[in-house]
């Protein structure tokens, strides 16, 4: 905070990312073409009095919102409302449920449901987390710091970088013509579920059990069955070659 003072009062202009919070952020970027809007934010003073200053040393301080939000330190704990949260040390090894749910927001820019999609007070016991508490929990995250808010999205964002490079690494068997004149390509529809649905067929599970397995099982099962895959079909190709060589 920066100390200001006119002639007539003083006050406190918001003056880095540990005095703004991220609906106060929000609300800047919504506003920023409007410098009483962006002023009554960063100093809380009332339209009237702010009528009767110069604008200008306030609106300079906005200089800080060019800093870099990915340059905020990471960090594992959060507190909200006096209760402290723990973030997963590796979400790599959380449930396929959060994985799916936490990419998905990730994809659309919703970062505080990301961050509460692994806050660990809601993941606890046998079932999926309630969509609902999910959403009022990332609400709650409006009002951290928006250095509070970054550290822990940074910290998330790292490892959900990290699990998509795995991802995108994996082995992947080529699909033949024969399968694609067969039709193989319709099943892109479904999406992740058709690994969901084989794993649950292989291990007699239902598909909401497999879904509350670790995502780094998920992901050892789902490696290993590509490269079986390319295994048999490089297999299948020798052994043709050389019945056809006889």
């Amino acid at each position: 905070m920066i100390p200001f003072k006119t002639k007539d009062f003083s006050f406190s202009i918001k003056s880095d990312f540990h005095d703004l919070t991220m609906h106060e952020l929000n609300y800047i970027n919504e506003n920023i073409k409007d410098d009483v809007k962006v002023a009554e934010c960063l100093t809380g003073l009332s339209i009237d009095k702010l009528s009767k200053i110069d604008l200008t040393p306030i609106i300079d301080v906005l200089q800080f919102l060019n800093e870099p939000l990915k340059d905020i330190e990471p960090k594992q704990l959060i507190t909200i409302k006096d209760e402290s949260y723990l973030l997963p040390e590796r979400i790599f090894s959380k449930t396929w449920y959060q994985k799916n749910r936490a990419f998905n927001y990730y994809e659309k820019g919703e970062r505080a449901l990301v961050i509460a999609t692994y806050l660990e007070p809601i993941i606890r016991g046998k079932k999926k987390p309630k969509e609902k508490k999910v959403i009022e929990l990332a609400k709650q995250l409006e009002n951290l710091s928006v250095y509070d808010f970054f550290s822990c999205f940074n910290y998330l964002e790292l490892q959900i970088k990290d699990i998509a490079e795995k991802i995108n690494n994996m082995p992947q068997p080529k699909i033949t013509p024969e399968q694609i004149e067969a039709g193989a390509e319709s099943f892109n529809v479904l999406g992740e579920f058709v690994s969901i649905d084989n794993i649950a067929r292989t291990y007699s599970r239902t598909h909401d059990e497999v879904l509350l397995w670790s995502y780094s099982t998920i992901f050892n099962i789902l490696y290993k069955n590509n490269l079986n895959t390319i295994f048999e079909n490089k297999y299948n190709s020798i052994m043709t070659k050389k019945a056809e060589v006889k």
